[in-house]
């Protein structure tokens, strides 16, 4: 809503909205060329500004995007303008413009620069260069002054961002446009609302997204992120060799283990610092050493009465099964059934007989 000062009345009047197919304003010969001219309207503060440098310029997909920028960081910045209402699918077709800007050099930026300037010359009066090197020289002086800030070329063009520029955006499109953002893609929409009073036309531009609401939401995922990896560094592969259980256990506990994956003939697998897995096709035991004191045999999808009825099978009665392994976390719905060994508790032949067993081998 916009209103107008009446000095003389001392009284706001309220200015009617239009929109731009009511007054036969399009994209090319009217939003584009206001936006070439005074980039500023789609800055809402210091330091956002940005310089156009392409219009119209032909892509990788032989399609053209409506707008080309670089901002005082040395972006690359897809403009792209619909006159009306923005469907979903615009930020596809933006996304695919910036893709074929993600490995553009300083010096192929400045060729574009280049040929812009030189189009539009006498609008930007630069009438009187006419050599194609000497708008070349004018491109690179121009882009260095205006990222002053960075290290040309060494820190230009690190990203790209992307503006949708609109009378208004569907649902669909905001809520694909903020996926994006939270997930790091540096892309805008701004929308132009058009008023009239008598016959003049008054255009405010408004940031539709990113809110301040989603760049707390992003500070925050940006945090959960951290939190993870530190955890991922902490949690590393483990290194460590096969041997390592056996020492670690001890005699006679890793000398009965060591003698089993020698009989068993099955190289184990995923050995991490607490055990290893032994694996023949789709049966699959997983050896668990953590604690000195005895060796944790799981059995990975499977139930307790399955185990049971297997030991049953092999004559086994005195081997007790655990509805659930010890390394697991409780709560779980489908808990692993598992076996433990002990020294002097049962016979190390029993549980080689196990193994070879459910291994099939």
């Amino acid at each position: 809503m916009l209103f107008k000062y009446e000095k003389e009345r001392n009284e706001i009047i309220q200015i009617d909205e239009t929109s731009f197919s009511n007054e036969n304003l399009t994209e090319p010969q009217n939003i584009e060329i206001w936006i070439r001219k005074n980039p500023s309207i789609l800055s809402e503060v210091e330091g956002e500004e940005l310089i156009i440098i392409g219009e119209q310029q032909a892509s990788e997909t032989n399609k053209r995007l409506d707008l080309l920028g670089v901002d005082k960081f040395g972006n690359i910045v897809i403009i792209e303008l619909k006159r009306d209402l923005a469907e979903e699918m615009v930020e596809n077709q933006a996304i695919t413009y910036a893709s074929s800007y993600v490995y553009s050099t300083f010096n192929e930026v400045c060729n574009i620069y280049a040929k812009y300037l030189e189009k539009n010359k006498n609008e930007l009066k630069l009438s009187e260069i006419t050599e194609v090197q000497e708008f070349k020289k004018e491109a690179e002086k121009s882009l260095e002054n205006f990222c002053s800030s960075i290290n040309i070329p060494d820190d230009f063009n690190k990203n790209q961002r992307i503006i949708l520029v609109a009378g208004n955006f569907s649902k669909n499109l905001l809520s694909a446009v903020t996926w994006l953002i939270l997930k790091g893609i540096k892309i805008e929409c701004i929308r132009l609302s058009l008023y009239k009073d008598n016959h003049e036309l008054f255009i405010q531009p408004e940031r539709i997204l990113p809110t301040p609401d989603i760049s707390e939401s992003i500070v925050k995922i940006r945090i959960a992120e951290e939190i993870i990896e530190k955890k991922r560094d902490k949690y590393q592969t483990w290194e460590g060799r096969i041997e390592e259980h056996y020492e670690f256990l001890g005699s006679p506990l890793g000398d009965h283990l060591k003698k089993l994956v020698s009989e068993l003939e099955i190289e184990p697998t995923n050995i991490s610092n607490s055990g290893f897995h032994l694996i023949n096709g789709e049966k699959k035991i997983m050896v668990s050493t953590y604690v000195k004191s005895k060796i944790e045999f799981r059995f990975s999808k499977s139930k307790k009465e399955e185990i049971e009825n297997f030991l049953a099978d092999l004559n086994l009665n005195t081997l007790t099964v655990k509805d659930k392994a010890d390394i697991e976390a409780y709560g779980i719905e489908n808990p692993t059934p598992a076996i433990d060994y002990k020294i002097d508790t049962i016979s190390f032949e029993e549980i080689q007989k196990v193994c070879k067993g459910w291994l099939e081998l």
